[in-house]
Order: C-alpha cells, then structure tokens, then sequence
C-alpha cells in the first residue's frame, strides 16, 4: 500500500461515517436535522481538506535512504490503525460510560497517539471536556449517561 493510499483511510472512513449518519438523519424532524447537517457539512468540507492534502502530498524523495522511509510510513501505519481502533472502541465506551466520560477517554488516548506531549495531552482533553460539558449542558443537548450511571 502506498503512503498516499494510507493517507486516505482516514478521510474514507470519515466520509463512511458522515454519509451514514446522513442517511439516519432523513426520516427526522426538520428541526432536529439542523445542527447535525451543519455538523457534517463541516465534517465533509474538513475531511475534502485532509483529502487534497493528501493527494498533493509529495512521494518520498530517491535519494532518502529506504530505511526511515519504511520506518516512517509503519508509524504512520501504525498510527492511523490506532486511531480507527480508538474509535470502534469509543462507540462501545459511549455506551457504557456516556458521552463526557467517554469523550475524555477518547481524547486522552487519541492525543498521545497524534504526538502530543503528556502536558498537552492532559491541558486539551480537560479544555475539551470542559468546553463540551459547557456547551451540551447551555444548549441542553439530551447526551447519553451511559448504561453505567443509570
């Protein structure tokens, strides 16, 4: 597989995703079809994004040594397995534990996996959840408690 064929994988699975949950949308409500259209909407237009990025991304060059190419695309490969692992395993924890708690796990995971220091790691997943309980709890979003907290 080349490197510009495992680029893609993200945004494919992505797209899956988005189309998907577009497909759940349709016999809903207007109304409650509102936010997550514009959600997707973004979702597609960021992931075309990560798409193109990819497509114009340039081969390795001949003279680098095989070796570190290689090694850098199993990290590479490496990562973006994780990734996909993180997330089947995110829908089974939003489940069990609920959104907050599963999205704090996710992100705690997903960071180091990404490249992001300790520090950072911990700074973002607690900004994030934070910024996320805030926003859910205003907008009054009817978020999962997970079958846990029952």
């Amino acid at each position: 597989m080349s490197a510009r064929t495992k680029d893609l994988i993200f945004p494919l699975t992505v797209l899956l995703a988005v189309v998907s949950y577009w497909l759940q949308l349709e016999g809903a409500p207007r109304a409650a079809r509102v936010v997550p259209q514009g959600v997707l909407v973004l979702l597609l237009a960021l992931v075309g994004a990560v798409a193109l990025t990819a497509l114009r991304r340039e081969p390795p060059p001949g003279g680098a040594p095989a070796a570190s190419w290689i090694l850098g695309a199993a990290r590479a490969g490496w990562r973006q397995i994780a990734i996909v692992g993180l997330s089947i395993g995110y829908y089974f924890a939003f489940e069990l534990l609920g959104f907050h708690i599963a999205n704090a796990l996710f992100l705690a995971c997903a960071f180091p996996i990404a490249g992001v220091g300790l520090r950072s790691t911990v700074l973002l997943t607690l900004g994030s959840v934070v910024v996320l309980y805030v926003t859910a709890s205003l907008m009054q979003f009817n978020v999962p408690e997970g079958w846990l907290f029952r």
